[in-house]
């Protein structure tokens, strides 16, 4: 246990010139004066009366009731636009292609998507000369380009004969196939293929199906065009080398089941002497099939040894295998299905020449081997970075190999790897990562004080994006605050006064990050007087900063950006999902490249995505492109930024449940956003559904509790279900374990987890507890969502209450 003294202050209101409200606005990098800039009045509705419900009864899929409701004779753009939207909806197609030729002419904003629209309504009328010059009218930069050039392509088969179409449609299909314009590729040589089919060119109709199926396999055209390549040539072989490919592609697409079917499956030299286990070559079955016969069925894999990885390869294998291999084990590790993993990574680590290959199979064996007891990886980790230093999971291997010797209580050994990482490994991922564990090597070992220089290592390293050096003065801070043997007065006031600088430097200027939230905690338990005074004034300034904060907002960079004047245009005519396409589109580079400079027409991008509903990807542009401004809210433009990225979406469901689980809402608000970034349709690679993510198990059981009559998972994409079970549920674990950090491990670890982390632990600062959590996916978890809460009880809170006090020790109960 830390000896934490309270920090020593001169009177109720020590260093309040410390804390004062500052009025003053830093002045952030202006965009562009002279260029355009968009106030709210500019994404004003178009429609208010009957034009208005008129909107309103297209949506609902009436297009009598809204061509009732719309004058004869369209006056704007706009009006023309909702009178061919309920045209073609209603099969006037004739109507509608006149109105839509008008908006193209007056709208440049709708010029594409009319003219699509305008084709779509031309080969509904049959008319396939007509839908070809429409649809081939619309620009490579539109987000429709690539589906008006694939049904362009469609109906031009209809109107030559066969040898005549196929080069035509191969033409049109271009920009799909060199992937430049918004579209399915394998659709396209699907199609492209079907004609040269019909056209008799077998040779090029199977090169457009081999294309389709080999190097797209996550479309949905890629089995389609698989078999018809098999039905035109069945004996026809394919690239050996692109099938590793789309092996490869559907491992980093998740289709992990697809993935280790298709390796078994693929006609390449064995790894194994003699055919190794699973293998579906003649040695391979052989092998297994002698195997069978045998008393304890197939063998173990051999593991390979630090001598065999520093030997290296026998007799190297066919580096095709290799990767197949590796690909296959990658698939069998993500599932989870462990002695297959095992069985396909090891023969790669030991006979496959490829360095990076190799390193990369051995280092997912260490893995795999660590699962039961992670000492047993130790020798694989080591002999991975001793023969491999070239790679990057050497720093990796170091430091899983140190992990491994400090959970088994060797905390000199683990020291030494941690040197190691920082000394051969200094421009590494972990080298940063390494420095704390030193520091935390030294707090286990009852000197906090002597750790601090590993900090400050820390914090003069560069740092993109603040979190290290924020890391650095907290536990520095924390580290000063426990007493020193042997320390006199005047030392130790010196540290509690150095202490208390970190600790307010992080409430005050990165009071949204997870290590301002702990600083802020901390400095309510050791100098409430000084906190409270901070939380008043930080309050008042952000009230005022929200209150200015939607001004116009220029758009700089971007100011002739298509995308973006087209989303503003949909959202205008209340056609939100066709807003969020066109905000997707958007090039952001050039903002991105303009620095601060740029953070005002990203800041309206991300307005704009949740004004058209999608909040997740409203939240990723935040996160990503304006994390800085994230980090201290201090201008108007930061505080817009904040709100947008956390919104108090479905907070009147949130609120309701949140009272009767007895949980803060704030916290339920925080998990929702990390659970699902606020997407009502999410669904996880586990399986997890909804806005709480909930596994279908848990929903049932909860449900149940709730006698929620009638329920199914399909519900789970209700917002108002899915908010109520998964906030019971929390509510549930909040009541266990009286702490929030643990509630929210437990929702993603699992209670008996939770529970085994904290009896193993025994008595902890809740902070020191997070940084001994054993599963970094979990902790990860925990520090994501406390940094949300922290940030809406920032944003939207009151007074003293606006800090989530996680600062208790804890214990098991």
């Amino acid at each position: 246990m830390w000896l934490v003294p309270a920090l020593a202050l001169c009177g109720p209101l020590a260093h309040a010139q410390e804390v004062e409200e500052d009025e003053s606005e830093p002045a952030a990098a202006p965009a562009d004066p002279s260029g355009p800039s968009i106030a709210d009045a500019d994404l004003a509705p178009y429609f208010t009366g009957n034009s208005k419900k008129a909107r309103a009864a297209l949506d609902a899929g009436q297009p009598k009731q809204a061509l009732a409701l719309l004058p004869g004779k369209p006056k704007d753009a706009p009006a023309h636009w909702l009178r061919a939207e309920a045209l073609r909806l209603g099969h006037q197609c004739a109507l509608a292609i006149r109105d839509y030729k008008i908006v193209a002419s007056q709208s440049p904003p709708l010029r594409d998507r009319a003219y699509f629209n305008a084709g779509l309504c031309a080969v509904e009328q049959g008319d396939a000369e007509a839908a070809v010059r429409l649809l081939r009218g619309v620009s490579r930069a539109s987000v429709d380009a690539g589906d008006a050039y694939l049904e362009a392509a469609r109906q031009l088969r209809k109107l030559k004969p066969a040898r005549e179409a196929a080069p035509l449609v191969e033409e049109v299909l271009v920009p799909l196939f060199a992937s430049s314009v918004r579209g399915d590729p394998a659709l396209a040589h699907l199609i492209a293929g079907d004609a040269f089919a019909a056209a008799g060119d077998k040779q090029r109709a199977l090169a457009h199906f081999q294309t389709g199926w080999l190097d797209f396999p996550l479309s949905a055209a890629s089995a389609t065009s698989r078999e018809r390549a098999q039905r035109l040539s069945p004996g026809a072989k394919a690239d050996a080398g692109r099938q590793v490919r789309r092996l490869e592609m559907l491992v980093d697409g998740g289709q992990l089941k697809r993935a280790a079917a298709e390796a078994s499956s693929l006609k390449l030299p064995s790894l194994c002497a003699g055919g190794c286990p699973g293998d579906r070559t003649p040695a391979g079955l052989l092998k297994a099939a002698l195997a069978l016969l045998a008393p304890n069925g197939l063998p173990s894999p051999h593991i390979p040894t630090p001598a065999d990885v520093a030997r290296g390869p026998v007799n190297a294998a066919d580096p095709l295998s290799c990767r197949a291999k590796l690909a296959q084990g990658r698939a069998y590790r993500k599932l989870r299905q462990w002695s297959q993993a095992k069985t396909a990574l090891a023969p790669v680590a030991l006979r496959c020449e490829d360095r990076k290959v190799r390193a990369t199979a051995l280092f997912l064996l260490a893995q795999i081997v660590s699962l039961k007891n992670p000492l047993e990886g130790e020798p694989l980790w080591l002999a991975l970075a001793g023969n491999f230093p070239e790679s990057s999971l050497a720093d990796d291997a170091l430091f899983a190999a140190a992990e491994a010797r400090r959970h088994a209580g060797d905390v000199e050994g683990a020291r030494r790897l941690l040197e190691r990482v920082v000394a051969e490994q200094e421009s590494g991922d972990l080298a940063a990562e390494s420095l704390f564990q030193l520091f935390r090597v030294e707090l286990a070992k009852g000197h906090p004080r002597a750790g601090i220089k590993f900090l400050d290592q820390l914090e003069a390293r560069k740092d993109g994006d603040g979190t290290d050096h924020e890391k650095a003065r907290y536990w520095r801070a924390r580290a000063l605050l426990a007493s020193s043997e042997g320390e006199t007065a005047e030392a130790r006031e010196a540290a509690q006064k150095a202490a208390r600088d970190d600790l307010l430097w992080l409430a005050r200027e990165r009071p949204l990050t997870y290590h301002g939230l702990l600083a802020r905690s901390r400095l309510a338990e050791l100098a409430p007087e000084m906190e409270t005074a901070l939380e008043t004034a930080e309050a008042r300034r952000v009230q005022r900063l929200a209150k200015r904060a939607h001004r116009p907002l220029h758009l700089g960079a971007l100011g002739k950006d298509g995308h973006l004047k087209s989303a503003i245009e949909y959202l205008r005519l209340g056609q939100p999902r066709d807003a969020a396409r066109e905000l997707s589109a958007i090039d952001r580079s050039p903002a991105r490249s303009a620095g601060e400079a740029g953070h005002e027409v990203l800041t309206l991008i991300a307005d704009l995505y949740t004004r058209a509903g999608d909040l997740r990807a409203a939240h990723n542009l935040v996160r990503t492109d304006l994390r800085s401004l994230l980090r201290h809210p201090a201008s108007t433009l930061a505080v817009r930024a904040a709100l947008l990225a956390y919104p108090l979406a479905f907070r009147a469901h949130i609120d309701q449940v949140a009272t009767r689980a007895s949980i803060p809402a704030d916290l339920l608000q925080a998990l929702m956003r990390e659970e699902s970034a606020l997407d009502p349709r999410a669904v996880s690679p586990a399986g997890a559904l909804g806005l709480t993510q909930l596994m279908p198990k848990t929903a049932r059981g909860v449900a149940r509790q709730l006698k929620l009559h009638g329920f199914g998972l399909s519900m789970l994409f209700e917002p108002a279900v899915n908010i109520r079970i998964g906030g019971t549920y929390l509510g549930q674990l909040y009541a266990h374990f009286k702490n929030p950090a643990l509630a929210l491990a437990s929702y993603n670890a699992g209670p008996g987890n939770v529970g085994n982390w904290v009896r193993a632990h025994g008595e902890l600062p809740l902070d020191a507890f997070v940084e001994e959590i054993p599963l970094d996916e979990t902790k990860g978890y925990v520090k994501r969502c406390l940094r949300s809460f922290a940030a809406y009880r920032y944003l939207y809170g009151a007074g003293p209450s606006r800090v989530p006090h996680v600062g208790q020790t804890v214990a098991a109960n």
